[in-house]
């Protein structure tokens, strides 16, 4: 009996008849993974993957990632830092009805400041 009509008896398809399936050892992923984290505590996947690729392994980003958290490689993401709480401090006045904000304006204002006026012949 041919393979085709085997397989249509069978209500088999083909190509699923003659699959053959990939062997799938991750050990080695884990390896490299185990190495290069030893060797450089703080990269993170992204880096780890683009290390791996220059490398010359061919092995898919999904399959180096999964394995990276199986083995729980994963860094701790560090949180902000929160500022110290700030007192909240009034302005201080240098006299009665005066503080140092007005005290500085009015000196900015007595500045002299050039005269930008048109000539009497323009305007």
């Amino acid at each position: 009996m041919s393979q085709r009509r085997a397989c249509r008896v069978l209500n088999l398809s083909r190509s699923a008849y003659g699959y053959q399936a990939k062997n799938t050892d991750d050990n080695l992923i884990g390896q490299e993974l185990r190495q290069l984290v030893e060797r450089h505590r703080r990269w993170g996947y992204g880096k780890m993957i683009a290390y791996l690729k220059n490398q010359g392994h061919g092995w898919n980003h999904k399959r180096i990632y999964r394995m990276y958290c199986d083995l729980a490689l994963n860094l701790r993401r560090k949180p902000k830092k929160r500022l110290p709480a700030r007192s909240a401090q009034g302005l201080s006045s240098t006299g009665p009805g005066q503080s140092e904000l007005v005290t500085g304006f009015h000196e900015r204002q007595s500045v002299q400041r050039p005269s930008f006026s048109y000539p009497q012949h323009l305007g």
